[in-house]
C-alpha cells in the first residue's frame, strides 16, 4: 500500500519534470505547446489536491464521526487515512482515466457549454 502512494507520488512528479520534454517529443510547439503545459499543471495539481484532501484530511477528519457517532473506541486519528488513501488514488486515477479522453474528444467543452446555457 506504501508503494502504491509512494509510486503514485513519484509519477506525479515524474509527470510534471518531464511534461516539457515529452510534449516536444509529440510535437507541440508554440501556443499548442504552451497550453498543453498549463493543461497538464492543473491535471497534476488537481490531482494531488484531490488525493491531500480526500484521503489525508477526510481520513483525519472521520475520526470524530467513528469516536463520537458510532462509538468506536478504537479508532486513532490516523486509522482511517489508509483506506482512504487508497481509494482516493484509485478514483483520481479513474477519473484522469475518464476526463482525458472526454478533454481531447471536445465532449468536456460541449457539456460544459450545455451547463452554462
Amino acid at each position: 500500500m506504501t508503494l502504491l502512494i509512494g509510486t503514485g507520488i513519484l509519477a506525479t512528479i515524474l509527470l510534471s519534470l518531464v511534461q516539457k520534454p515529452f510534449l516536444e517529443i509529440l510535437g507541440a510547439a508554440g501556443s499548442v505547446q504552451t497550453e498543453a503545459i498549463k493543461y497538464t499543471a492543473i491535471i497534476i495539481a488537481g490531482s494531488i489536491l484531490q488525493v491531500a484532501g480526500t484521503g489525508i484530511i477526510g481520513g483525519m477528519l472521520s475520526y470524530p464521526v467513528a469516536y463520537l457517532v458510532m462509538g468506536n473506541k478504537a479508532a486513532a486519528l490516523f486509522t482511517f487515512v489508509v483506506p482512504f488513501l487508497i481509494s482516493t488514488c484509485g478514483g483520481t486515477l479513474i477519473a484522469i482515466i475518464i476526463t482525458l479522453p472526454l478533454k481531447k474528444s471536445g465532449l468536456l467543452g460541449r457539456m460544459k457549454e450545455s451547463l452554462e446555457e
